[in-house]
């Protein structure tokens, strides 16, 4: 008898662009998650809170029928700001499709990723597509910067640094690392503090359902006062991150700390667990109890609480600050990619944001040529929180410094 050859059952694409349509991938969806803004409740969740300007875009390529890669997006209209510092105007008006951080699920290929963008550009009359936060020099974004006509993708984007920390076992081995100077020092923080604040220093932790309520109470309540908070990031205690805080718990992986001296909070940290990864979200603190330096105070805290977990890493997320460098032990560059719609409208969008970006490097450099970065960033920190900050009464958020 003959030998009968099989064939390899082909890939196909399919665009789900509705919430109703997402559960048949749940199973798949949860397995390959590995970054909490994909995560599959709160991935609905955002969007539920920002419709109708937003909805649901996720490219599954299937074999027989199944899901064997996903890309996780929503489709967002809107006006492109123009940016100045910390200031914004609204620009030209735009509809985008933009992936979630992470939301590259399973086998992806670049070779299919490129024409499923196309695609989806032209069915839902898009102006352009971005794919959030890919390291730079990964196989996707290579293929994007050598296929793509210099008219169709971006140009001058900013990176950013991506760093983690490995964890050791136990917390002794986490100190042990540190140099003696530093060590000495971190031990020294909390014995500083309780010695100056007898019995009036308590730490809280913030992991059950019933107490999400009270951190994101207190925790807004630090965070309002922060010139991050002026500009629209940090902490809200919205109805949407309290929700997000809400299905971490449920599921057992809320990480939320709070200092507290006289029982005000002084200190916070938002984090999650993903897998034996703790994702650190949000931070800020007293800037009154700056020289004890609670905010590291309450990292020790978590890191210990990290170690006898059996955790083994720590993910800071996007953006320089001293304490991730200081701890970190590994990092990467990252940016957004961009994929322009072959019109006059994305390459006027594409000549926006390019402008935009040109003005914004172009300042920086010579700001940091001029060494005033930090004199400047201070500058607008205070320009913005004596909007509605009561002097001797503010806070900071220092997760993005």
């Amino acid at each position: 008898m003959p030998v009968l050859e099989s064939r390899p059952v082909a890939v196909t694409l399919r665009f789900v662009d509705e919430l109703a349509g997402l559960e048949p991938l749940r199973s798949f969806w949860v397995a390959h998650q590995q970054h909490p803004n994909v995560e599959f409740e709160f991935y609905q969740e955002v969007i539920r809170q920002r419709a109708p300007r937003v909805r649901p875009l996720v490219m599954v390529w299937e074999q027989a029928e199944q899901p064997v890669a996903l890309l996780a997006g929503r489709i967002e209209e809107e006006r492109e700001p123009i940016r100045f510092g910390y200031r914004t105007w609204p620009g030209l008006r735009r509809r985008m499709f933009c992936s979630v951080t992470g939301g590259l699920l399973g086998e992806i290929e670049p070779g299919r990723t490129l024409p499923a963008l196309a695609t989806a550009l032209e069915r839902y009359r898009l102006d352009y597509a971005v794919l959030s936060n890919l390291p730079v020099g990964s196989p996707l974004g290579a293929a994007m910067e050598k296929q793509l006509p210099a008219w169709r993708r971006d140009h001058a984007a900013r990176t950013n640094a991506h760093w983690q920390m490995s964890l050791p076992a136990t917390y002794e081995e986490f100190l042990g690392r540190r140099k003696k100077k530093h060590r000495y020092w971190l031990q020294r923080l909390g014995r500083v503090l309780e010695r100056d604040f007898p019995g009036r220093v308590r730490l809280a932790r913030f992991r059950d359902p019933a107490t999400v309520e009270e951190f994101c109470r207190d925790a807004a309540r630090l965070s309002a006062r922060t010139y991050q908070r002026q500009l629209g990031a940090g902490f809200t205690g919205n109805k949407e991150t309290r929700r997000h805080c809400a299905s971490l718990a449920a599921d057992g992986r809320l990480r939320g700390y709070i200092l507290y001296v006289d029982e005000e909070p002084r200190a916070y940290w938002l984090a999650a667990v993903i897998g034996r990864t703790l994702f650190l979200f949000s931070t800020g603190y007293d800037p009154d109890f700056r020289k004890y330096e609670v905010g590291t105070v309450l990292f020790l805290e978590m890191i210990a609480d990290a170690c006898r977990e059996g955790l083994v890493r720590v993910d800071f997320g996007l953006g320089a600050a001293a304490y991730k460098e200081r701890f970190g032990d590994e990092h990467w560059e990252e940016k957004h990619f961009y994929i322009f719609a072959p019109t006059w409208r994305g390459a006027l969008l594409n000549g926006q944001l390019t402008v935009n970006r040109l003005v914004e490097n172009s300042a920086r450099w010579a700001l940091a040529q001029a060494q005033l970065v930090a004199k400047t960033k201070r500058a607008w920190r205070q320009k913005l929180a004596k909007s509605d900050t009561a002097p001797g009464n503010t806070a900071r958020d220092d997760s993005a410094d």
